[in-house]
């Protein structure tokens, strides 16, 4: 999808649904976060060249043609059976009451964070880092888990706190 460490294990995740070992279920909230993610490592992953209009409109192209590549595999894969697209079926206000549960009393790791990622170099003062489940990557669970998923696959580290989470056992959570 796009170049970086997690397009071969997508890819790899895409191959198994073609090739009918696995079927995908998915949520909105989770093929709306795949075409922001895709839009935004296009910008991020692309060489600077200026930004002129020129360039802008460049990048985005790229977004363009790749939002219409994964679309069209999508739909291949929903026409196949081999994408299910569900949402839960509880009163948003249910949801919410069970997200925010979640999200207010649970909490990840306090570490440290000594190099700064964009400028590849130490940071001059050592700061906190928090890593944990945010409430989108809650939601993805709580549908999940609503949904009866036996396997919930990301790339995100956070989830290791919620596979310590007796509410989610009988969810197998796949770090990729």
């Amino acid at each position: 999808m796009v170049d970086d460490k997690h397009t071969e294990k997508a890819h790899r995740l895409f191959k198994d649904a073609d090739e009918k070992r696995v079927t995908i279920i998915a949520s909105h909230l989770v093929l709306l976060e795949l075409f922001d993610v895709i839009r935004k490592r296009i910008i991020e992953n692309s060489q600077y060249n200026g930004i002129s209009q020129n360039e802008k409109n460049e990048l985005i192209r790229k977004w363009e043609n790749k939002r219409t590549e994964v679309g069209e595999k999508i739909s291949i894969l929903w026409k196949q059976g081999n994408l299910v697209v569900k949402d839960p079926d509880i009163k948003i206000e249910d949801y919410y009451k069970t997200v925010y549960r979640y999200v207010l009393n649970g909490f990840g790791e306090i570490d440290k964070k000594e190099w700064c990622y964009d400028c590849k170099k130490p940071l001059p003062k050592i700061k906190y880092k928090y890593r944990g489940v945010g409430h989108w990557d809650m939601q993805h669970v709580v549908i999940a888990k609503n949904l009866e998923a036996k396997q919930f696959f990301t790339f995100d580290r956070g989830f290791s706190e919620v596979k310590k989470n007796d509410d989610f056992k009988s969810l197998e959570i796949s770090i990729l």
